[in-house]
């Protein structure tokens, strides 16, 4: 499948991400992921003149000319539009973006974190999938790498075999997105049938 966004593209925002160029509190890459994914998968449209701000941490970005303007922007929406069409094309392809650590180990827990700033744009419409019950399990393999700055965990999770899911959270993620997507999506769906 072509990509919208290439590596190079991805490389690109990321470097500009965590440069003095961009607003001092935006999201890094695997984040801003993350929240692009909730975003995109949420119960519903958001545009992207209401989440683009909260990407940047609150402050506009200044970039040196139109050319990266252009870049740094059709990497983003770009992104998004990939993982939707990849969710809705072929789930299993689906790569979302984490940090690796030198040796290796895969760090879920920035992406996770951006993912519930995504949440928190439609906080409401979310409650179904953050209590506890049916459909709170979608959000699980996601909430349980939500710490707050101690090191707690802020979402109310209570599992056996917590230590092995944590070693699986990006296999577990994946799956989390896909179904997460089409539980909203078939609430979408009956939301325009009545």
């Amino acid at each position: 499948m072509d990509m919208a966004v290439s590596e190079s593209d991805l490389d690109y925002l990321d470097k500009w991400l965590s440069s003095d160029e961009s607003p001092p509190n935006s999201m890094m890459l695997s984040d801003l992921d993350g929240f692009l994914t909730a975003v995109a998968i949420g119960p519903e449209l958001i545009m992207p003149s209401e989440w683009l701000p909260v990407l940047w941490g609150g402050d506009a970005p200044e970039f040196k000319d139109q050319m990266q303007a252009q870049r740094i922007m059709e990497t983003i929406l770009g992104r998004y539009n990939d993982i939707l069409h990849t969710l809705d094309t072929d789930p299993d392809a689906l790569e979302p973006i984490f940090w690796s650590n030198a040796d290796g180990t895969v760090i879920v827990e920035d992406w996770a974190m951006g993912f519930l700033d995504g949440i928190q744009q439609r906080l409401k419409q979310w409650v179904p999938l953050l209590k506890p019950g049916k459909q709170g399990v979608l959000i699980v393999p996601i909430a349980m790498h939500w710490f707050d700055q101690e090191g707690k965990n802020i979402h109310e999770t209570i599992l056996k075999n917590t230590d092995q899911m944590l070693d699986d959270g990006p296999d577990l993620i994946r799956q989390a997105i896909i179904d997460i997507h089409a539980y909203w999506r078939a609430r979408r769906g009956q939301a325009t049938t009545h």
